[in-house]
């Protein structure tokens, strides 16, 4: 009993173990997160080395649909029957850029979905299943059983879709056992024969389900009231919340295509705003994975509050909180680091030109970091033509998420909606001085002439309200780039990316990031909420008192692109649709490190005016935190002096955090990048060109074909485009919750995917600088972070060898 005492107390020293001692000026603003889960010790992820060429890529592939044949092929042998077993995932696509397919697929018991139980296969463009990643749960039983009540509804339900939609709509209804069978199809007319028979499949199930020995189970009303005291600083009483709550059925027989499958149950009431919850609380049931024994029956719950978006599996008879993820990730802080620096004075700025042309910003131009490392410049129409064809300020009145509400500064004409202020069709930023989020009506400056030229007051003396039309401008601009940039890289519609408007390119529209400026929720941070693909990514950036005057974060370009880094990698790893495959431990941690990555690639751009190793030395947050170390334990750097981590450095306390966890993961793909560097040079752009059918300095090749008619993967020349390229390749690749040596293996093959392996060598000896080679391991691995690693610092002789 004291071994497990201490064991259920490890999530909450992880969480302390990052509270050092404090520097005696504090600049760190907590915001309360809960995140963990159980071990996946069965979870394994497979780069397969050869083709399954068991019938399915014999006969060529063509397209999506033929991937879609080979996945149920391959699965049906691996894991068993679709529609019993598992069910695909709807935000399954085909890469267009690499040609790979990413299939998802999510685990079935008894007819309910397994939360964690995820399969993501990769099929490249000739209909090679080429990796693998899987976490179903082993066994074929769960622990629980539904009660009489359960088991009365599941039938009065099952015999009102009978009756009210006919045999002919039952592919449009979710099952009596409250989960929307995933292999329906959405014909209004005709059925597959395998959708009835999946049908009558859990019309079986839900007979022996009932036949067991009953227990009463909690309702989803009940289980948020047992989940609230672990997640809501409200004082009021848990009656209190309960008085008017109420769990509604939601039945639909229309296609909704966002955000997600519809749930099960709606919990509504005045009871939820008491509780501090912004909006309605979806509840579905299910199934969740524990350490040890089979899955427990749960109801999921999102249930969004001021500062965190939880994803919480609540068991459904004893009410305990069996997993949760945060859908907010936060910049934080993980180290003291020196006395404050000096002032920072910026030079006097030049006069803008008396005449402007629409669509002109003033603002400190992409790749500057912060105002130590460039001036501001007048930029006009900077946007990408092919990721954003309809410019920043305007997309189709159809696509319009706020239709009907009075924003200031928008204006529809015929079909389309144009925005003379900071809004548009991939990002909307305002003030949010109250912390409330409630933005659209929030402040944001108007130009009917769309050119957004203010002065930066900070030289002045100023404090940050003052100037707030240059900060929203810089926010709106920055992340706008940000945009622009990952969607020529691969992050675009099917990818689940961020836009109002998808322009028929798939995916689920309606979700341009909510971007905060000098938010009042909190100080010295940043934070952004990534629900699934179709909802609003939305970020909170502060002010931040370490400096006289205040300094405002929104300036610091290189925390802006680590939040919205939460957002790419969010959807790239474990598909559009599934928010928690980066909550906790490793995979938490990576979330946080690729951040931090990319933002250094960014900043490189502006920075890196030459190149010898060891010479690039960045830092976190070292602007707008005013100390020249930043805000991590060490700057990144190739020089193990400056930089001594390694993978076993995560074994301490202090790394047990998702941060400082990060930190390790941004430092070994530092050194990855800058050995291509080395290798192939440096671009002076991250951006690729327009028109890649023509020769340029950004590819290799130009677009072409194969030999089998298939598009060639465009290979970037330098190796800082190379360097960003296999960072998102690779966040496809991977499973969901993926350990290090996952992401590295993913890196690795989508090296492979677009070189032919060429990179192999250089990648291994890379990451084995750091310690993660291939004879490094780990023993006594908990799911948040503490465990017993051994750097490994070997590489595999055979790929050296065959790359020399």
């Amino acid at each position: 009993m004291r071994n497990a005492a201490l064991i259920s107390l490890l999530p909450c020293l992880a969480t302390l173990a990052t509270a050092h001692p404090r520097p005696s000026h504090d600049i760190r603003s907590v915001r309360k997160s809960l995140n963990f889960g159980p071990k996946h010790e069965h979870a394994t992820f497979q780069v397969v080395a050869a083709a399954h060429d068991e019938g399915l890529t014999k006969r060529g592939f063509t397209d999506e649909l033929d991937a879609q044949i080979a996945a149920r092929q391959f699965l049906d042998r691996q894991v068993g029957a679709e529609g019993e077993s598992y069910y695909i995932r709807k935000d399954s696509y085909t890469d267009a850029r690499t040609g790979v397919t990413h299939i998802y697929a999510k685990q079935l018991i008894d007819g309910l979905e397994v939360s964690d139980g995820d399969i993501n296969l990769n099929i490249d463009r000739y209909g090679n299943i080429i990796s693998w990643g899987n976490s179903f749960h082993p066994g074929t039983k769960a622990q629980t059983s539904p009660s009489g009540e359960t088991c009365a509804m599941m039938n009065d339900q099952l015999d009102a879709y009978r009756s009210e939609a006919g045999e002919n709509a039952w592919g449009l209804v979710k099952s009596a056992a409250q989960v929307l069978l995933p292999s329906l199809g959405r014909h209004h007319h005709t059925v597959d024969p395998r959708i009835q028979a999946n049908i009558q499949h859990v019309s079986h199930h839900i007979e022996a389900l009932c036949d067991q020995p009953q227990k009463e189970v909690l309702t989803p009303v009940d289980a948020l009231i047992a989940l609230l005291p672990r997640i809501s600083a409200s004082s009021s009483s848990s009656v209190d919340f309960a008085d008017d709550l109420v769990a509604t059925p939601e039945h639909s027989f229309a296609p909704k295509p966002a955000p997600a499958e519809p749930p099960t149950q709606i919990i509504s009431g005045s009871g939820l705003a008491k509780a501090g919850i912004k909006s309605h609380v979806p509840a579905r049931l299910m199934y969740t994975q524990v350490t040890d024994g089979a899955p427990r029956s749960v109801w999921k719950l999102e249930v969004e509050l001021e500062s965190n978006w939880y994803e919480a599996y609540v068991d459904v008879q004893t009410g305990e909180l069996l997993r949760i993820v945060d859908w907010a990730k936060d910049y934080s802080w993980t180290s003291d680091g020196p006395a404050p620096s000096k002032e920072h004075k910026q030079k006097p700025l030049p006069a803008p030109p008396k005449k402007l042309e629409p669509y002109t910003y003033q603002v400190f131009p992409w790749g500057i970091n912060d105002p130590t490392s460039g001036n501001l410049s007048i930029v006009t129409k900077p946007w990408d033509t092919t990721a954003s064809p309809a410019g920043w300020h305007e997309f189709p009145s159809a696509s319009n998420p706020w239709a009907g509400s009075k924003i200031p500064g928008m204006n529809t004409t015929g079909n389309t909606t144009h925005f003379y202020t900071t809004a548009g069709n991939n990002v909307i930023a305002h003030e949010d001085w109250e912390g409330q989020n409630n933005y659209l009506l929030n402040y944001r400056p108007i130009n009917e002439s769309l050119t957004f030229v203010y002065d930066y007051g900070e030289p002045d003396g100023l404090a940050p309200r003052e100037y707030i039309d240059f900060v929203i401008t810089q926010l709106f601009y920055t992340s706008n780039m940000y945009h622009d940039l990952t969607y020529r890289l691969g992050f675009d519609e099917l990818a689940g990316n961020f836009q109002a408007h998808n322009f028929g390119k798939g995916g689920n529209g309606g979700d341009p990031v909510i971007a905060n400026a000098q938010d009042g929720s909190g100080m010295n941070n940043a934070n952004f909420m990534t629900p699934p693909d179709g909802t609003s990514g939305r970020m909170r950036m502060y002010v931040w008192d370490t400096a006289t005057p205040y300094r405002d974060g929104d300036i610091e370009a290189g925390i802006i692109i680590h939040e919205l880094s939460h957002g790419l990698s969010t959807r790239l790893t474990g598909g559009p649709m599934n928010s928690g495959c980066l909550g906790f431990g490793e995979a938490g941690g990576m979330g946080e490190g690729w951040g931090d990555a990319i933002a250094t690639l960014i900043r490189q751009i502006e920075e890196h005016k030459s190149f010898s190793n060891g010479t690039d030395v960045y830092s976190m947050g070292s602007w707008a935190a005013n100390r020249e170390l930043g805000i991590r334990h060490y700057k990144y750097s190739t020089d193990e002096a400056v930089n001594p981590s390694t993978y076993k450095i995560l074994d301490k306390p202090a790394y047990w955090g998702v941060h400082a966890i990060g930190e390790v993961w941004a430092e070994m793909l530092f050194i990855m990048s800058q050995r291509l560097v080395e290798k192939y040079g440096f671009s002076s752009t991250l951006f690729p060109p327009i028109d890649t059918s023509i020769p340029n300095d950004y590819y290799v090749n130009t677009a072409s074909v194969d030999a089998k008619g298939k598009p060639t993967p465009l290979v970037p020349k330098h190796g800082n485009t190379l360097a960003l390229q296999l960072i998102l390749d690779g966040m496809k690749l991977q499973p969901c919750r993926p350990s290090f040596f996952d992401a590295r293996d993913a890196i690795i093959q989508a090296d492979l995917m677009l070189t032919g392996g060429e990179n192999a060598c250089l990648i291994w000896k890379a990451f084995a600088e750091r310690g993660l080679g291939i004879d490094a391991g780990i023993i006594n691995k908990s799911p948040w972070g503490p465990g017993i690693r051994t750097d490994g610092f070997k590489i595999p002789s055979k790929v050296c060898k065959e790359h020399k």
